[in-house]
């Protein structure tokens, strides 16, 4: 704790890295008097040099998108909701949808082709082809998945 506040008004432009415990993700962690368990040190250090945040439910964003390797820079860090934090993944690289998720059968290319065959073939036709549900061919063309893929 004493390390973040020695560290709250810190001037340098690139990220500052947490010395200590991490998280099998590579995010600082701390653990906090006042707090039972550990918590992300990220997290405490935008309480330290931003205040609480308006909703308990926002996360310490970083502009850097280097919180996974423990980055508490506090002019790299704002509070955000979970679409601004979700959102900044995205730019990052850092985000598991499309065919980066685990369980995606699908890649970007037949997405984009199952679009284009939808003017020709019946969704249980295109199903067929590509070894996917009618219902996923259904929620693909109503952009309920993949929705962001143009």
């Amino acid at each position: 704790m004493q390390w973040l506040l020695d560290h709250a008004n810190h001037g340098g432009t690139d990220c500052l890295l947490w010395p200590f415990a991490r998280n099998k993700s590579g995010y600082a962690t701390i653990s906090h008097p006042d707090r039972p368990g550990t918590m992300i040190a990220s997290r405490m250090m935008c309480i330290i040099a931003h205040g609480e945040p308006s909703d308990p439910s926002d996360y310490a964003c970083h502009d850097c998108n280097n919180g996974h390797l423990g980055c508490v820079n506090p002019k790299h860090l704002r509070w955000d909701d979970n679409r601004g934090n979700q959102m900044d993944r995205v730019a990052a690289g850092n985000s598991n949808r499309g065919s980066r998720h685990g369980n995606s059968k699908l890649t970007e290319s037949d997405v984009r082709q199952i679009r284009k065959l939808a003017k020709s073939l019946t969704r249980q036709e295109i199903a067929e082809r590509f070894d996917v549900s009618v219902s996923a061919i259904h929620l693909i063309m109503q952009g309920r998945t993949w929705g962001w893929l143009k």
